[in-house]
């Protein structure tokens, strides 16, 4: 066992019930801000995903739309040049 682990189980046979309360209230404690710092990183990469998406199917859309007019639309502009 750790130094640490020691020094704990130390402190908790020593002080008992209040002490464990008072531990458990200072690791959620400081575990709360790297938790809403998780919850922040997680809802911007939803919502960079979603824009990732939308812009795919937008330039997807683009390329058909040019695929179509440089097969359809433009060989009859051509035709009618001559």
């Amino acid at each position: 066992m750790s130094f640490y682990g020691r020094f704990v189980t130390a402190i908790l046979l020593i002080g008992g019930e209040q002490v464990l309360s008072t531990l458990q209230t200072a690791v959620i404690s400081n575990r709360l801000p790297f938790a809403v710092i998780l919850i922040i990183m997680s809802i911007l990469l939803v919502k960079n995903l979603h824009d990732s998406y939308k812009k795919q199917t937008r330039i997807k859309e683009v390329h058909r739309y040019k695929k179509i007019y440089d097969h359809h639309i433009r060989p009859t502009k051509d035709i009618n040049r001559k």
